[in-house]
């Protein structure tokens, strides 16, 4: 019998730094008026449950614009799995093009992957920082326009890895 290890979405607050989160955590919030259905419903409903400042006069999650929830989810991306797990999945919707970009990448360097990117539970799998770091600089080297956080980030929700190894 095999045993999976699996690793919380929290782990990535370990190596995210905040100004990072907050703009993965802004881009997410951004797309929900554009995200799929059952995204949409997920986000707003993960807002509804963890997010308790608004702010702004807003009472609504679902009615209060992106900028005013970025402080609240931030503070919850913090605390709860599900809320990063959430934020994740809008944010790899809005970030449709790099994911694409990435698959093929790790196509080409024949780097498995699984076909599900974010099981709701966590990271199944793991890979150092620096090994993270490595693909995403060989990435940008043949995209030279995409950002090194995004395609670091987007490498480990593709993969399954938490950034977590020595």
């Amino acid at each position: 019998m095999t045993e999976t290890t699996s690793y919380p979405y929290l782990v990535l607050n370990l190596i995210m730094e905040d100004s990072y989160r907050r703009r993965v955590i802004g881009r997410a919030l951004e797309h929900r008026a554009k995200a799929s259905p059952e995204t949409r419903k997920a986000l707003n409903g993960v807002l509804r449950t963890h997010v308790r400042r608004i702010g702004g006069g807003f009472r609504s999650v679902e009615r209060a614009p992106a900028f005013v929830l970025v402080e609240g989810t931030n503070q919850a991306f913090q605390a709860s799995n599900e809320v990063v797990f959430t934020v994740l999945l809008a944010w790899m919707e809005a970030q449709a093009p790099l994911a694409a970009d990435v698959r093929a990448f790790l196509d080409a360097e024949e780097i498995t992957y699984p076909a599900e990117s974010l099981p709701p539970d966590g990271f199944s799998g793991e890979w150092s920082a620096a090994r993270m770091l490595e693909l995403a600089d060989k990435h940008l080297a043949a995209h030279p326009g995409a950002d090194r956080d995004d395609t670091a980030l987007m490498l480990c929700c593709v993969t399954g890895n938490a950034p977590v190894g020595e």
